[in-house]
Parts: structure tokens; sequence; C-alpha cells
């Protein structure tokens, strides 16, 4: 959204603490900050939307929908709703989704978000 070479980048650049910018369609602004600022405060300035997906979530209480691709091990969150693998895992301790079944994602978050029952 920044573009290398405009003013806010140049700002940012120099050291400004934060950029702001603005356009018809939107905005964005960055802020530094001396800690990590918390997810739920952020998404709760966001207006007009149903729904926020945060990537890389490690702390928190939003239910977490795990994705796996077979990198590493995997070891399941205690705040898993479900989980989407490739290949499939044979897990009993949360529902379990191929990777790419992307109607079954729309179901569990649409589950998640009290608006619909997850079928089987």
């Amino acid at each position: 959204v920044d573009e290398r070479g405009k003013d806010s980048w140049r700002f940012k650049e120099a050291g400004a603490a934060g950029v702001a910018v603005v356009s018809p369609n939107g905005y964005f602004i960055e802020q530094r900050t001396e800690t990590r600022a918390d997810l739920v405060a952020i998404a709760a300035r966001l207006t007009d939307v149903d729904l926020v997906l945060i990537e890389s979530r490690r702390h928190g209480t939003a239910p977490r929908i795990e994705l796996f691709r077979e990198r590493g091990e995997l070891t399941l969150p205690c705040d898993a709703a479900a989980c989407f693998t490739k290949p499939q895992q044979g897990l009993t301790e949360v529902r379990e989704y191929a990777l790419d079944d992307a109607v079954k994602a729309a179901e569990v978050i649409a589950f998640l978000m009290g608006n619909k029952r997850i079928g089987v």
C-alpha cells in the first residue's frame, strides 16, 4: 500500500513514528510502537466489517482455524475449532477437513460467527 518513493514511505524511512495515507477509496495508518499492539484492540477500530481474519495469531481468545501442510509437526492448540490439512491426518480431537475445501471453510467461519450449523 505504501509505495517506495512516495512521501509517506520517505517519512517512514526518515524515522517518523507514524504515517497515514488517505485516498478516496480508504486509508491506512502505520504506527511504530514499543510493544506489539493488541490484535483485538486493532480489530475493534475497523468499521463496517462482519468478519476479521487474523493470520498467525499466537495469543488471544478468538477461535482458531488451523492450516497444516505437513511442514513440521502438527500440534493443535486447545482453542482450535477446526483443522484443514493436506494430507489428511486422521484427527479425532477436532473436526478435520481437506486443506483446499473452501466451501467447508466458509461453513466453519459462518458457524463461528453464529450464523449456521457445521455439516458433518
